[in-house]
């Protein structure tokens, strides 16, 4: 059954419109803060409709995201308490905020690459950073310390930039000839992507 490839159709049509990089850039700001919808989803067919522009997409992705991180940052520091964290329960968020205390443990504030990368929302992560400097009771404004925000600025934008730089590069690589190559198996792609959902899901109502 062929569902995915419509969608996908709309997608790369979307890419095409004059608004498109303003959908991409309102995307990657909030998803650092609250929205759902990872900016992967928007830059990768704008890339592929267009492979030359792949690195100015990668640009505002990135620039975007971390402006929303920086958000989030603050957001963690003065709201935890006062509304965040009641959000993050319902959410069901807070498993993973306890992951990203454990890998701030294990690798300091380099988790921030880690979280760049990973299937963790990284909205979890930038406003984790600015609850734990709060609980810490560090000068936020400072350089020396890991969870300050200057320190935070500067790991976002090499987590989130290897993540949109390396999509953009690896696209414009493959240009034209990926694209037909994902237009051709896209249903299979999708039901693969369901199948890893579903199982994933399976798995954790199983161990839960």
């Amino acid at each position: 059954m062929k569902i995915f490839a419509p969608i996908y159709d709309w997608c790369l049509r979307l890419a095409k419109k004059k608004y498109a990089s303003l959908v991409l850039v309102i995307d990657s700001f909030f998803e650092s803060i609250f929205w759902p919808i990872p900016p992967d989803a928007i830059m990768i067919p704008m890339c592929l409709s267009c492979p030359r522009k792949s690195f100015h997409y990668a640009l505002l992705t990135l620039a975007a995201s971390v402006l929303g991180a920086m958000v989030g940052y603050w957001f963690g520091y003065f709201l935890w308490q006062v509304w965040l964290q009641a959000l993050f329960t319902d959410l069901g968020y807070m498993k993973y905020i306890e992951v990203i205390k454990v890998w701030f443990d294990s690798w300091g504030i380099a988790f921030v690459l880690i979280a760049a990368f990973s299937p963790i929302p990284y909205k979890v992560a930038t406003v984790s950073v600015g609850m734990m400097a709060m609980q810490a009771g560090i000068n936020p404004m400072s350089v020396t310390e890991q969870l300050s925000f200057p320190v935070f600025v500067l790991v976002s934008i090499f987590g989130r930039g290897g993540r949109f730089y390396l999509v953009a590069g690896l696209l414009k690589i493959g240009g034209e000839k990926m694209e037909q190559k994902i237009r051709k198996n896209v249903d299979l792609l999708g039901w693969i992507c369901v199948l890893l959902l579903a199982a994933l899901i399976a798995y954790k109502s199983f161990a839960g």
